[in-house]
């Protein structure tokens, strides 16, 4: 978790965002292999989750990134 203002927002690692990036690049040039492919929908699915749960930790706090 990191705090952003008075809110706490959970992140991914800085390796995870690094992993999710070259398997990013990948995928726009269709280059992943089986092995990868999970690993990026895994990814991809955490990081829709974690999404979902720092809009709702926002929203607890009410917090707004355009109000300070």
């Amino acid at each position: 978790m990191s705090q952003f203002g008075d809110a706490y927002i959970f992140k991914f690692t800085e390796n995870l965002q690094a992993r999710l990036e070259v398997l990013l690049n990948k995928n726009k040039l269709d280059a992943l292999t089986q092995e990868e492919r999970a690993e990026f929908d895994g990814i991809s699915e955490l990081s829709r989750i974690l999404t979902l749960i720092n809009a709702q930790l926002a929203a607890q706090a009410n917090w707004c990134p355009l109000v300070r």
